[in-house]
């Protein structure tokens, strides 16, 4: 556990300190890849027919192949793009992603939450975690 956090510190200071202009880029592309996931989301959340992991998974798929264009050729500068490691990398952060966001908007929603005030909430904290693993793992020159 100890080496857990000294990894997990040593990374944070590390994202701290620089990162080549990639967290503003990361932020921008970010804000413009989050309002139109998001716009979906709320849609399809709007919606009482379309259940909370439909509604997460179809704006996560819509989210990733935005995200996976965007951040690896116009934020972490990856000239191989098509590589299949770097697709299945990308893949499986989404899913952890998209994982994640259903299971807190359920938990939020069993706690009194709207589903749509619970889905703006989490975006940060996952824009967060996704920028770490895409940075120090996914796309790691």
């Amino acid at each position: 556990m100890k080496i857990h956090i000294k990894n997990f510190l040593k990374v944070l200071k590390k994202f701290l300190r620089q990162t080549r202009g990639q967290k503003r880029l990361f932020l921008f592309y970010g804000i413009i890849n989050m309002t139109i996931t998001n716009l979906f989301l709320q849609l399809f959340l709007s919606k009482s027919y379309i259940s909370t992991s439909t509604a997460t998974l179809a704006a996560q798929i819509i989210n990733m192949f935005l995200g996976y264009f965007t951040y690896s050729k116009l934020v972490f500068k990856s000239h191989n793009i098509f590589i299949n490691k770097f697709f299945t990398k990308y893949l499986l952060l989404m899913t952890f992603i998209w994982l994640t966001n259903f299971y807190c908007i359920e938990l939020l929603k069993f706690a009194g939450f709207a589903r749509t005030i619970s889905a703006l909430t989490l975006v940060p904290l996952l824009a967060f975690a996704s920028f770490i693993v895409q940075k120090y793992y996914i796309f790691k020159n």
